[in-house]
């Protein structure tokens, strides 16, 4: 059995993802960021996405969406662009410490992909509404280009100090593949 058999087979989880809807310096994201949509979903991930200052990334939306996965948008105002496909749910909460705590009771976990400085603001505050490391919840980076590379080393020589299983709750991944294998590990842990 493997580690995505493992979690398909068993009760389905909710994750939290943060996501840019486009990174200028990286032309080959939204083709990785669709793909990586289908393999959470075919990992048997439900996703509440997060919309944070009008930034969704609507091909990672509508791909988990496509390949399966119960898909929630909880934005801070309503969304202009694109129109997302009609089985995608969309929570409207303007509110910042109502819309984490809603986030933070959804969710199994939280996913940050490449992201704005608002996104990722966005993924640590709502992880600390969730409890924090006391939560258990955690907190799996896609390290693409050096994303989270300054979190790593802050992961390590601060938090590390404080939460004794920081490499347990926080991890970074460089790949695709390679994020969707630990963060199918640490929600059987959960």
């Amino acid at each position: 059995m493997t580690d995505l058999d493992a979690v398909t087979e068993g009760p389905r989880h909710t994750i939290a993802v943060y996501a840019a809807k486009s990174l200028g310096h990286d032309a080959d994201w939204p083709s990785v960021s669709r793909t990586l949509a289908g393999q959470l979903a075919d990992a048997g991930l439900d996703m509440v996405i997060i919309a944070a200052g009008g930034e969704l990334d609507t091909g990672f939306v509508e791909a988990a969406d496509a390949a399966g996965a119960e898909v929630t948008v909880v934005a801070d105002a309503p969304l202009e662009g694109p129109q997302l496909p009609a089985e995608v749910e969309v929570e409207i909460v303007a509110d910042d410490g109502e819309r984490r705590q809603r986030v933070a009771d959804l969710v199994h976990g939280f996913v940050g992909l490449p992201c704005s400085l608002r996104q990722a603001r966005e993924l640590y505050y709502t992880w600390l509404v969730a409890g924090g490391g006391s939560s258990g919840k955690p907190v799996s980076l896609l390290n693409r280009n050096r994303a989270y590379e300054v979190l790593r080393g802050y992961s390590q020589d601060i938090l590390g100090h404080s939460l004794a299983n920081i490499d347990r709750l926080m991890v970074f991944a460089e790949t695709p593949d390679d994020l969707v294998a630990k963060l199918t590990r640490q929600l059987e842990k959960h």
